[in-house]
C-alpha cells in the first residue's frame, strides 16, 4: 500500500520536477547566450547551430523509440510542424536574442515572464484552458494573469535606486550603467513579440500532440524545420557576411551545443509530455524560476547591477504567475484539451460599449510612444512620474478585466426585457477578435497623435493642418475603399437618413473640431494629455448604448472600466505640473 502510495507521489510530483529542471538548464542558456552575442556572435547563426545539434541528437531516439507510435505524415501535420519550427526557432528566439542585446541577461528573462499570460488568453481561445468565472481558482487564474503583465510593465518602465550587492561592489561603470528607458522599451517590445510567437507555438504544439502523439519525433521535427528555416533567414541577414558563420572550439560552439541539447531537444520533448497531462499553462507558468537563477547568475558572473523596480516587477510577476499555478491545482482531473462545444460556458461581450472601453488603451499606447519619442518626461525618483507608470499600467489591467470577465447581469431599470437579439452580445472568441482590430486602431491612432504634436513644431498652423489631415484622409480613404468595394456600387449610395446624418455629425465633430481642438491642446499639454480623456466618451457611450440598444450591462464591464478610469486619471495627476515645463521635454535633461 506504501509503495503504491510513493508511486503515486511521484507521478503527481513529476510534472513539477521535470518543470524546475528544465528551468535551471534555460538559465544556463541565458548566461551563455549574452556572453557569446557580447563577443560578436550573429544570433541568426547562432539559432542555426542550436536547432541543427538539436536534430543530430533528438533524430536517432526519435526513430528508434518512436517508430511504433509514429503516425503517418500528412500534409496537414507537416504544415503544422513547419509553423511550429518558424514560430518559435525561427521568430521567438531572434527576436529574444535581439531583445537581450539591447538590454541585459536579467531584463529579457523577466520580460519573458508575459508568457504564461499570453498562454493563458490563447489557450482559452482555442479551448485548451477551462474558465468558471465565478469559482475562486478561475478568479485566481485571471488575477494572475493581469498581475504578470503588471509586473512586466514595472519592469520595463520602473528603474529605481540601485542595490548595492556586495559582489558587484566596484565594478566599472559599464556594467553599472544599465539600459536607458529607450533602449529598454526596444528590447521589451522585442521579447514581448517573441514572446506571443512562443505561446502560439506552445498552442500550436499542444494541438499538433493531438494528431501526432509521437513527442519524440516531433521535437526532431521542430529542430530540423527550425534549423531549415534559421538557415533562409540568417542567409538573408548575413548577406556578406561569411565571417559571421565562423566557429571553433570557443564558447560559441559550447552555446550552441548546450541551448540546443538543453534548451531545444530536451525543453521541446519534456514541454510536450507535460503539456499533454497538464495542458500549456502549466508548463509556461514556471518561468519565473529561470529569471531569478539569470538575475543572481548575472550579477555574479557579469557584475550586471540590479535595481530595486527591476526586483518590485519581477516579484509582482512571481505573484502572478504562481496564482496561476494555484489556479489550475485541479485541472489535472480534467481533460488538458477542453472543446468550446458548450456555448452556454462561454462568456459572452457587447459590441459597443466593449469596443469603446478597449479603446481606453489609447492614453497607455501614447504614453509609451511620446516616451520613445522624448515628448514626455519621466523622472523615475519623482512621486508623479511614478503615478504615470502605475496609472498606464493600471490602465491595461482594467483592459484586461473587461476583456476576461463578465460578471453578473446589472438590472437597470431600462434594460429590463429587452430583446434576446440585444441580451445575447457576442462570444468570446468575437470579442477577442475585435479586441485585436481595435487594439491595432488604437496604436494607430497613438502614432497619429505622436505625429501630429512633432508636426505642429514645423508646421504651427491648427485649422491649415486639420484641413490637410481631412483633404488626406479623403483621398487615401476613398482608394481603399474602392479596393474594399470593388463591384458594390451600393455602398456608396446615401439619402437623406441616418448614414447621412452620421457622416455629417461625425466629420465635423469628430474629424474636423477633434483634430483643430486636440492640436490647439496638444500644443501646451502634449498628446498624452489630450488622449487622457477618452474615459469620459466610455462612460458616456455606455449609458446611451443601454438606453438606445438595450444593451446589457455586466458587473466585471463595470469594475474594468472603473479600473481603467482609475488608472487614466493617474497619469493625469502625474502629469498635473508638466505644464510649468516645455511641452516636450526632454528625457536626458536632468
Amino acid at each position: 500500500m506504501e509503495e503504491v502510495k510513493k508511486r503515486d507521489c511521484m507521478e503527481k510530483a513529476r510534472p513539477f520536477i521535470s518543470m524546475v529542471v528544465l528551468q535551471v538548464g534555460l538559465a544556463g542558456m541565458d548566461i551563455l547566450s549574452k556572453a557569446v552575442l557580447n563577443k560578436g556572435m550573429s544570433n541568426y547563426v547562432l539559432v542555426v547551430y542550436r536547432h541543427a545539434v538539436a536534430t543530430v541528437v533528438m533524430a536517432p531516439f526519435a526513430l528508434y523509440f518512436d517508430k511504433k507510435v509514429r503516425p503517418k505524415m500528412t500534409l496537414m501535420i507537416f504544415f503544422k510542424i513547419s509553423l511550429l519550427g518558424l514560430l518559435e526557432p525561427v521568430i521567438d528566439q531572434n527576436l529574444y536574442y535581439l531583445g537581450m542585446k539591447y538590454t541585459t541577461a536579467t531584463f529579457a528573462t523577466a520580460m519573458y515572464n508575459v508568457l504564461p499570460a499570453i498562454t493563458f488568453v490563447l489557450a482559452y481561445i482555442f479551448g485548451l484552458e477551462r474558465v468558471k468565472l465565478r469559482c475562486i481558482r478561475s478568479a485566481g487564474k485571471v488575477v494572475g494573469t493581469l498581475a504578470t503583465v503588471g509586473g512586466a510593465m514595472i519592469m520595463t518602465l520602473v528603474k529605481g535606486p540601485v542595490l548595492d550587492l556586495f559582489w558587484t561592489k566596484g565594478v566599472s561603470a559599464h556594467n553599472t550603467a544599465g539600459t536607458d528607458i529607450h533602449s529598454a522599451i526596444k528590447g521589451a517590445v522585442l521579447v514581448t513579440i517573441g514572446c506571443f510567437s512562443y505561446a502560439c507555438f506552445m498552442i500550436l504544439q499542444a494541438i499538433t500532440l493531438r494528431t501526432y502523439p509521437a513527442e519524440l519525433s516531433l521535437t526532431a521535427w521542430i529542430c530540423l524545420m527550425g534549423t531549415i528555416e534559421g538557415t533562409a533567414v540568417a542567409l538573408v541577414m548575413e548577406k556578406g557576411n561569411p565571417g559571421a558563420w565562423a566557429i571553433g572550439w570557443d564558447t560559441k560552439l559550447l552555446t550552441a551545443t548546450y541551448s540546443g541539447i538543453v534548451c531545444s531537444a530536451l525543453a521541446y520533448y519534456v514541454g510536450g509530455v507535460v503539456m499533454k497531462t497538464r495542458g500549456p499553462v502549466f508548463v509556461t507558468a514556471f518561468s519565473p524560476l529561470c529569471m531569478i537563477i539569470v538575475a543572481i547568475m548575472s550579477t555574479i558572473i557579469f557584475a550586471e547591477q540590479m535595481y530595486l523596480g527591476r526586483v518590485l516587477g519581477a516579484v509582482v510577476i512571481c505573484a502572478g504567475l504562481y496564482l496561476v499555478i494555484w489556479g489550475k491545482g485541479k485541472d489535472y482531473k480534467y481533460n488538458s484539451t477542453l472543446q468550446l462545444d458548450d456555448e452556454s460556458a462561454q462568456p459572452k461581450i457587447e459590441l459597443t460599449t466593449f469596443a469603446i472601453a478597449l479603446y481606453n488603451t489609447l492614453p497607455a499606447v501614447t504614453f509609451i510612444l511620446a516616451l520613445i519619442f522624448r515628448l514626455e518626461s519621466v523622472k523615475l525618483q519623482s512621486i508623479r512620474s511614478a503615478t504615470k507608470v502605475v496609472g498606464t499600467v493600471t490602465t491595461v489591467g482594467g483592459i484586461m478585466v473587461m476583456t476576461l470577465l463578465k460578471g453578473p447581469a446589472l438590472d437597470l431599470f431600462w434594460t429590463k426585457g429587452p430583446s434576446e437579439q440585444n441580451t445575447v452580445g457576442t462570444d468570446i472568441h468575437s470579442s477577442i477578435k475585435g479586441a485585436g482590430l481595435v487594439t491595432i486602431g488604437c496604436f494607430s491612432y497613438a502614432c497619429f497623435m505622436i505625429l501630429q504634436a512633432i508636426t505642429l513644431k514645423t508646421y504651427p498652423a491648427e485649422l491649415s493642418l486639420a484641413t490637410w489631415i481631412c483633404l488626406m484622409g479623403t483621398i487615401e480613404g476613398a482608394v481603399i475603399t474602392l479596393v474594399m468595394e470593388k463591384g458594390n456600387h451600393s455602398a456608396w449610395a446615401i439619402g437623406w437618413d441616418t448614414k447621412l446624418l452620421t457622416v455629417t455629425y461625425s466629420r465635423i465633430v469628430c474629424s474636423a473640431l477633434g483634430y483643430y481642438v486636440g492640436g490647439v491642446v496638444m500644443k501646451t499639454r502634449g498628446p498624452v494629455f489630450v488622449t487622457a480623456f477618452k474615459p469620459l466618451c466610455m462612460i458616456v457611450v455606455a449609458i446611451m448604448s443601454s438606453i438606445i440598444f438595450a444593451e446589457q450591462m455586466y458587473l466585471g464591464r463595470a469594475l474594468g472600466a472603473a479600473v481603467i478610469c482609475v488608472g487614466l486619471y493617474l497619469v493625469i495627476w502625474g502629469k498635473g505640473k508638466d505644464y510649468e515645463y516645455p511641452s516636450t521635454p526632454q528625457i536626458d535633461d536632468n
